[in-house]
């Protein structure tokens, strides 16, 4: 069996082809910016200070602002792996827009 055909089956039984990682790598990071933005949105607008409601949306400020900051750096991850991802992608993009 020649190489060629070997990595062709290697590739065809992989877990997960790689469109499919780039799709759930891209939908993970589009979710957990809208939840950092009405997250954001949210603890910007919620009253402060001495006898203002500590809730908002139902939950208390406190859990809303950990959620907002523990999904803001998981962000972080998935906007590299992306960029990791789809690299030749970008560069192909980068280099028609400087021609």
């Amino acid at each position: 069996m020649s190489s060629k055909a070997t990595s062709n089956k290697l590739r065809n039984n992989s877990l997960l082809p790689l469109s499919k990682i780039r799709g759930i790598t891209s939908f993970i990071t589009l979710t957990f910016g809208i939840v950092v933005v009405f997250s954001g949105i949210g603890l910007l607008m919620t009253p402060h200070g001495p006898g203002s409601s500590l809730i908002f949306a139902g939950m208390p400020i406190v859990l809303f602002k950990d959620l907002h900051v523990c999904l803001g750096f998981g962000m972080i991850g998935f906007i590299l792996s992306h960029l990791i991802l789809n690299y030749k992608v970008l560069i192909s993009e980068i280099k028609q827009l400087f021609t």
